[in-house]
């Protein structure tokens, strides 16, 4: 009977944990460093997949069809992420499951207009309480990944209480997961992701908006300069004195110009727009790291506070002061960093690559004008 197993290597440990590797191996295990062996021995099918198809579109397309083929895709994306999430083979598939659902929202809103604004409403409202079904999982996936750099950031001393923290939250984490599979395993979950693909499955379905019929190109190259031109002006009002807030709407405009950006990438020279795409990547980066630190903040904060969970022992008390402090530290840093980054995405050069790219002809010199602004 085969059995399949990891190691991790304990901080200081590096030496014993070679060891072990080395006896494993003496007894028959073998190594497995391919993911498509790993799925075969777990029992899982694993078919093509790609968190970031590209999916083929026409630019004469109406707008609509291609924003329900899109939509189709990532649908089916969400769909394979189920079985891994259930049996909690790896946190890897939740992330996946959430972004499929959170770019299928995105798209329903920044293409608001191909379908009937109630039709709108009504998806976007669906699919935001989709999502939130598993917040709270995942919220404590990444805090639970995060425990290594976590204990590197904090003195030796408060490591008990981190320890007893962690221990917490891993509780915590199996009575969550044990909620998310319960919910994906019933008729009301099958009910309301079968009825989604089955709307998505033929655009007339759907009612059509005002939109819908245009050129897919012309909306495509339409609404990723209005985002591009969002972050600009959002981006050139920053200083060291800006609002969290104002940062955090500067992160959601970049991230919606990112996924418009990889939505149409067919329609494009894909040289040319994923040079794009990494320039704007930068930044994103920046400003996520800059939110998880705030969002990590608060969630400890609520920790500390919250009777219901019985975390006012005094070691965990002193861990979570001395990581909030860190985290702090470690965010004002990301904000250093904001206009750096964002100076090089606003460069003359990649102002002019937008131009290019993005522009039918004959708008371009009335719109050339309006990215100097």
């Amino acid at each position: 009977m085969a059995a399949i197993g990891g190691t991790q290597s304990l901080r200081g440990y590096t030496e014993a944990h070679d060891e072990l590797k080395q006896a494993l191996g003496e007894y028959g295990a073998n190594p497995c460093t391919d993911t498509v062996e790993l799925y075969r021995h777990l029992g899982i099918e694993r078919k093509e997949y790609s968190i970031k198809p590209e999916i083929p579109l026409q630019p004469e397309a109406p707008v609509k069809e291609s924003g329900v083929t899109i939509i189709k895709t990532l649908l089916g994306l969400v769909r394979c992420n189920e079985k891994g999430i259930i049996e909690d083979i790896d946190t890897e598939f939740l992330h996946d499951y959430r972004v499929g659902l959170r770019k299928v929202r995105s798209l329903v809103t920044l293409l608001a207009g191909i379908f009937r604004e109630e039709d709108t409403v009504r998806l976007k409202t669906q699919l935001g309480e989709l999502t939130k079904k598993t917040n709270n999982l995942r919220d404590l996936d990444v805090y639970l990944l995060g425990r290594e750099e976590y204990f590197q950031l904090i003195p030796p001393i408060t490591h008990v209480g981190l320890r007893l923290l962690f221990s917490k939250l891993a509780a915590e984490r199996k009575e969550e997961q044990k909620k998310v599979q319960a919910f994906m395993k019933s008729r009301s979950y099958a009910r309301q992701i079968a009825a989604l693909q089955k709307l998505f499955a033929d655009s007339a379905n759907l009612g059509d908006g005002p939109i819908a019929h245009e050129k897919t190109l012309t909306i495509a190259c339409r609404l990723i300069l209005k985002r591009y031109r969002k972050v600009c002006k959002t981006a050139r009002d920053i200083d060291e004195n800006t609002p969290d807030p104002v940062l955090h709407r500067l992160r959601i405009n970049c991230k919606k110009l990112r996924y418009l950006m990889e939505f149409f990438t067919p329609l494009f020279p894909a040289e040319e727009i994923r040079h794009l795409i990494k320039s704007l990547k930068v930044l994103q980066d920046n400003l996520g790291r800059f939110n998880d630190y705030s969002v990590q903040q608060r969630f400890l904060a609520g920790v500390a506070g919250d009777p219901k969970r019985d975390f006012q022992v005094l070691q965990i008390a002193q861990a979570v002061g001395a990581l909030t402090a860190m985290l702090y530290r470690l965010q004002m840093e990301e904000r250093s960093k904001i206009m750096e980054n964002f100076t090089r995405f606003d460069s003359p050069e990649i102002r002019a690559e937008f131009h290019t790219l993005f522009h039918p002809k004959e708008d371009q010199d009335e719109d050339h004008s309006l990215l100097q602004q």
